[in-house]
């Protein structure tokens, strides 16, 4: 089996929207949508790869997102090719997510209730769930 390690971050605001990164144009797995974040190097922390990939794909300092969380380590088994996604997710509150710009894809806001049927990655729905269940309370 083989295992992909990943760190994620998921930003949402007061009205539970979430942003995400439109990939149709990007695709490399034929998802539409997915998360900011990317693949763990080798060596690294999951915070050192949010840090190296915000930075490259939103233009954004870690160190400026003063709500960062951890949220918890999702993983997800995909039997078709025999490969486990580890996600690292992070979750950040933020009062304007109109102000994130995406370098790589684009940034779309979509309310998370509205989300759940997107095409993503496997896995990924069911992480929202989770996210949503979690932000719901807040």
């Amino acid at each position: 089996m083989k295992i992909s390690n990943v760190a994620i971050i998921l930003p949402y605001n007061k009205k539970k929207e979430i942003l995400f990164q439109d990939r149709r144009k990007i695709s490399k797995h034929g998802e539409e949508y997915g998360f900011f974040g990317g693949h763990i190097e080798e060596g690294e922390t999951p915070e050192q790869t949010l840090k190296r990939e915000l930075k490259e794909e939103l233009d954004i300092e870690i160190d400026d997102l003063q709500d960062l969380k951890f949220f918890k380590q999702f993983n997800t088994y995909i039997k078709d090719l025999d490969r486990e996604i580890r996600r690292a997710t992070f979750l950040v509150k933020m009062n304007d997510l109109n102000i994130l710009k995406a370098n790589e894809g684009k940034a779309i806001i979509i309310p998370i209730e509205k989300s759940f049927d997107l095409k993503m990655n496997p896995g990924d729905a069911d992480l929202l769930k989770e996210i949503y269940k979690y932000i719901k309370l807040k």
